[in-house]
């Protein structure tokens, strides 16, 4: 720059650009100067322009700030000196803070307009210091570190420079102090320019605020703070009499609005210093309590705390909420010892520190005590009736609305929600959690004396709300009554009584059947079900609030057997377990793995007490004898009496559970079922039209998606073949997997889980689904739920599809090499070269398989693959294995390798013949393979499933055809085909924690890999296309798999018989069945491993000459030579069967 203009100067300039122009320019310059400390300091705009220029561009923007005319263009400028605040402040700019809070003193010359933005910026840059780092430019020593004497200097200066951002810190309390009052007497007094004074004294005190936060410790300022607080409660019992209280709590205005905005940052400000420095503030936790409890509890009626505004009445009841939680308030950290290793100073403080707790924990005591002179009944009193029970607004909606009245309560269950009953139960549930015993005790007394007052509404709806209480804070409560007592000798009756039309007696009513349903787990059997019995009755009550009120209570006593059935199953499994041989158990896991259900190495115990099998079967027994009754309720309700849509996904989420819970015992019921079900899609189509909310309509869909799929899991090809069930199912599905609708975004996953639910319980591939394909390769093309997609198409695969490519297109191929090829994209990104030098060698070995490793579930040495991406991958490969077991004619035969090699090589990517892009699906999980930058992983959860699933695939071509090998990696570097032959050796020798730690399902699966990769290792050496495996030391290494693999022969055909058992029992699901069935005729399952190995072993000899691979399998094991020079010798007994070329 080669002329300084002053201050003065640029703002004369800068006010002859218009406003727009001004605006971006501030912009710009603020987001140039950066406010992230992602990046390193250098990579900075900022720290890059010239010192001078810096100088510059902060005093400019200062005086811009406090005379620019534009309120935007000012915001923008008070974000441009906080970004500069948190590189050059303090070191480069020592008085930013003092010049700040100077401008905004009351006798400032600068004008209001400028004291606004001026207390905008000192709030903004208060925040902003608070993550700041101090950045110190260390020396370079020649010998690259610095001694522990050359750190001290460092040190002093980062404690030196924070030092004097806390003292600037500190120097600025008493002019926002001041700013403050000055506008807290202007507005009290209506003096002169009030509103502007007051809104400065507003944003003084969210700067007082953010203040707070930043400061470590008040010791040097301690005296003026307490005095400060002293003001604010002053300050704030002023507001509340004069302003916020009694008929002036609802008045509108500027000031009203300024007073209210006054007196919620004051309590913000007292909330942060009870954050902050809880000890120091404990002296005036009596003071605010009282204060806060008279005004947010005591003073206040029910119509004012629900007309005051919403931050407000959150304030208020959260700071009381956080003294209740206070650690530093409790009289066991007030009795709690100091430890004695502390220095003296620290333990004078702490000693100090439980001195000014006391005073707070006696208080807050004192608010949960039901002795004479303590707050607990008349707090309590105030929250349920003030807070708790139903407005006169509330009990209208209920009338005129009832749908909308229960839509409204469920968003009070919103965490964010503002409205007075979800604030008031937050804070009752902070005393019940501080004083459990004496608050119950309290709340049931409450309970009695309402259930002693004649009846009338008022008592109704006061014992609504505090019922209501009782059942939020039932964990707390439920040790001091008995819940079993009370149903017996008033919940019952109210349930019992006639029905009305009064709103307070069903509000009553509807409390009762919502208690039910939170607690009825506390019942015994007989009260169990005389309750589930009544619940059911009440959806059928004339009030609709009622109605809807029962089938929420109807789910919990539901998921009650669904949850005692859980735990039966699981002791059911364990002694069935106990009953097998290890080798069985480890079976029948293998072929739950084979379903489409992940396997879990050992049934998980439920999070539930051991079950009495009487009492559930009598449970279920009650359930069915009401499933009528509620089936007829709920499709009654659905048809004549519901019109939003959360009210109709809320009945059918309670039809989904009550068929979950049935299983079988659904049947009876099917007719009702399946004659409601075209009704309730004929309501959901209306709904979907008449709905302008895609969102809404995807929830309702959703839910009858859920339905659908747990009925045809149930019952199976008696739902999934009647007509009526048709009718909805296949323009559900048409509807849902349709990409080009706005809602199909969420119903997609669910769709294709019901459509292979369907697959799996029909005898016969409906017609239908073919008319749905288009819709699958629409959802393929797309490019999400692939993964779902690919299990739909192997479930169509596996039922016997006519016509292969009336599935598998062209689509599905060019998507499946998309899957693939992503997942090679990724690895390739995430890869670097030092790493993948040093990870997997050129021309190395990267594990002996007689020393395997162990793959952990946390494991990892490179970057996290992508859940997602990975997930597709693995499907897309398991999709390529069965069609590969499925289809011969997907293995290319010798004569057309060289053809295809030279098409795939011409027409890379953009091929329209499907064939050659299902080679070069294949090639991209070869190149996958061999490819350093997946191996630089090392053995983490991504890359093992994904590699694993690419090695099932190509160990089913390459068994039969080992001179694809060289069509799969052709044009890759020589390496590459050596390390593909070393990867799969390592992640087939290394063996899983949990195999290691003996659990039998893991066992099975681990020999099922090993067996996969030494039969076509054992294919690729007779062949001989493998030049990596003419090596006598990488060939020792795939013949010593095989050998692993010969000593868990017998173990590995016990696998198979208990397959095959599992495949003659199975029942329920036809696509698992037909994988077993597959399982069990899989020409790589069948194969005698003893004449693979022999076979195998006289080719290597061959090939590699006898005495160095004699040499070479001496080195892994010597005991493994002597088996080799036995098979090199000795003839086979019998004629092995037929094998594959190579083999034989």
């Amino acid at each position: 720059m080669d002329q300084q203009l002053t201050p003065d100067q640029v703002f004369k300039q800068v006010q002859t650009i218009d406003e727009a122009s001004r605006l971006s320019a501030a912009v710009l310059a603020k987001n140039a100067v950066g406010s992230s400390w992602r990046k390193t300091l250098g990579s900075r705009e900022w720290s890059r322009v010239p010192d001078e220029e810096k100088q510059t561009v902060r005093s400019s923007a200062l005086h811009l700030l406090l005379n620019e005319q534009s309120s935007r263009v000012a915001v923008q400028l008070a974000l441009l000196v906080t970004n500069i605040s948190r590189f050059d402040f303090p070191s480069h700019w020592p008085g930013l803070l003092s010049d700040l809070a100077i401008a905004c003193m009351p006798d400032s010359p600068v004008a209001f307009s400028g004291r606004e933005r001026a207390m905008l910026a000192l709030k903004h840059v208060l925040r902003a210091l608070r993550s700041k780092r101090i950045v110190i430019e260390t020396p370079r020593p020649n010998s690259g570190q610095l001694s522990p004497q050359g750190l001290r200097p460092l040190a002093d200066r980062i404690t030196h420079e924070r030092q004097q951002i806390n003292a600037s810190a500190e120097s600025v309390f008493m002019p926002l102090r001041q700013v403050w009052e000055a506008g807290m007497t202007a507005l009290m007094q209506r003096e002169e320019n009030w509103e502007a004074k007051a809104h400065v004294a507003v944003r003084a005190l969210s700067a007082l605020k953010e203040l707070l936060l930043l400061l470590p410790a008040w010791d040097s300022i301690k005296a003026d703070i307490n005095r400060f607080w002293g003001e604010v409660h002053a300050a704030s019992e002023g507001l509340y009499n004069t302003f916020l209280a009694g008929s002036q709590a609802n008045q509108t205005g500027l000031v009203a609005l300024r007073a209210s905005q006054a007196y919620e940052r004051m309590i913000q400000c007292v909330m942060t210093a009870l954050d902050r420095n809880p000890l120091d503030f404990a002296a005036c936790i009596p003071h605010f309590l009282t204060l806060y409890c008279d005004t947010a509890l005591v003073t206040m009626d029910a119509a004012t705390v629900h007309s005051i505004r919403a931050k407000r009445r959150v304030l208020l009841t959260r700071f009381l909420a956080r003294a209740l939680l206070s650690p530093f308030y409790r009289q066991e950290w007030l009795l709690s010892p100091v430890p004695d290793r502390l220095p003296l100073l620290q333990r004078e403080r702490a000693q100090q520190g439980r001195a000014q707790s006391n005073a707070a924990a006696a208080a807050l005591d004192n608010m949960l005590s039901s002795e004479p002179g303590g707050r607990c009944p008349q707090l309590l009193g105030a929250i349920i009736t003030k807070y708790v029970a139903l407005s006169p607004e509330e009990l209208e909606e209920w009338r005129i609305d009832p749908e909308g009245y229960v839509r409204g309560i469920d968003v009070e269950l919103s965490p964010d929600a503002d409205s007075p009953r979800p604030c008031g139960l937050a804070l009752l549930l902070c005393m019940l959690e501080r004083g459990d015993r004496q608050v119950a005790q309290a709340l049931l007394a409450m309970a009695h004396q309402l259930q002693a007052q004649p009846v009338s509404a008022e008592r109704d709806l006061a014992q609504e709300a505090c019922y209501r209480a009782i059942g939020e804070g039932f964990m707390h409560v439920a040790e001091h009554f008995s819940f079993s007592n009370w149903y017996q000798q008033e919940l019952r009756f109210l349930l019992q009584a006639p029905a009305s039309r009064d709103v307070s007696s069903n509000a009553l009513r509807a409390r009762a059947l919502w208690l039910i349903g939170a607690c009825g787990s506390d019942l015994p059997q007989p009260q169990w079900e005389e309750a589930l019995q009544l619940v059911a009755q009440h959806m059928q009550a004339s009030d609709l609030v009622v109605s809807l009120t029962a089938v929420a209570a109807l789910m919990p006593l539901l998921t009650i057997i669904l949850e005692e059935e859980q735990v039966i199953r699981h002791e059911k499994e364990i002694q069935k377990r106990q009953q097998m041989t290890p080798e069985a158990a480890a079976a029948h896991m293998q072929a739950a793995s084979l379903s489409d259900q992940p396997a879990r190495s050992s049934p998980e115990a439920p999070d539930a007490s051991p079950v009495d099998n009487a009492a559930h079967d009598q449970r279920l027994k009650v359930l069915q004898s009401s499933a009528g009754t509620i089936l007829t309720s709920v499709f009654k309700l659905m048809q004549d009496r519901l019109q939003e849509v959360e009210s109709l996904v809320r009945v059918l989420q309670l039809v989904t559970i009550l068929v979950e819970v049935l299983g079988d015992g659904v049947d009876p019921y099917l007719p009702t079922l399946t004659s409601a079900l075209p009704k309730v899609w004929s309501k959901t189509h209306q709904q979907s039209e008449g709905s302008g909310e895609s969102g809404a309509v995807a929830r309702l869909h959703s839910a009858l998606i859920a339905v659908l799929t747990h009925l045809v899991s149930r019952m199976g090809s008696q739902a999934a073949s009647h007509s009526e069930v048709q009718g909805v199912l296949f323009p559900l599905l048409a509807h849902a997997t349709d990409p080009s609708l706005p809602e199909s975004e969420v119903l997609i996953e669910e769709a294709l889980r019901l459509w292979r639910a369907v697959l799996g319980a029909t005898d016969q591939i409906p017609f239908e689904f073919v008319n749905l394909m288009p819709n699958l390769w629409k959802i393929l093309e797309r490019g999400r739920d692939n993964a779902a997609a690919y299990a739909v198409i192997e479930a169509l695969l596996l039922g016997g599809v006519a016509d292969m490519k009336a599935v598998c297109g062209k689509v599905v191929f060019t998507c499946m090499r998309n899957s693939v090829e992503a997942i090679a994209r990724s690895f390739h990104d995430a890869g670097s070269t030092d790493s993948q030098d040093e990870a997997a060698p050129a021309n190395g070995y990267i594990h002996s398989p007689m020393a395997a490793g162990i793959i952990g579930r946390q494991q990892a040495t490179g970057t996290q693959l992508a859940d997602a991406t990975a997930q597709e991958a693995q499907a897309a490969a398991s999709l390529a294995a069965l069609m590969l077991s499925l289809y011969p004619d997907l293995v290319p035969d010798t004569s057309s390798l060289e053809g295809l090699s030279q098409a795939v090589q011409q027409g890379e990517g953009s091929s329209g013949d499907p064939m050659i892009t299902w080679i070069q699906t294949l090639r991209y999980m070869a190149v996958t393979i061999a490819s350093r930058e997946m191996q630089a992983h090392g053995l983490s959860g991504g890359v093992v499933g994904v590699s694993e699933s690419f090695l099932e695939a190509l160990a089913r071509l390459l068994f039969r055809q080992p001179a694809a090998l060289q069509l799969l990696l052709h044009g890759q570097e020589p390496a590459a085909e050596s390390r593909f032959v070393d990867w799969w050796i390592h992640l087939a020798s290394a063996r899983y924690l949990e195999e290691v730690l003996g659990m039998p399902a893991m066992a099975a699966l681990g020999r099922l890999r090993r067996r996969l990769a030494a039969a076509s290792l054992c294919a690729l050496i007779c062949a001989g296309s493998c030049a990596s495996l003419r090596e006598p030391a990488q060939c020792a290494h795939a013949l010593s798999l095989s050998f692993v693999c010969l000593s868990e022969d017998s173990e590995f055909q016990g696998d198979q018989q208990d397959i095959a058992s599992a495949a003659a029992e199975e029942r329920s699901d036809r696509i698992v069945k037909a994988r077993l069935q597959l399982a069990r005729t899989d020409s790589l399952r069948t194969l005698s491993m003893s004449h693979a190995l022999q076979a195998a072993a006289k080719a290597a000899a061959s090939q590699c000459g006898e005495q160095n691979l004699l040499q070479a399998v001496s080195w892994l094991d010597s005991r493994m030579e002597q088996s080799l020079r036995t098979i090199l010798h000795t003839n086979a007994s019998a004629q092995p069967p037929a094998l594959p070329a190579g083999l034989d």
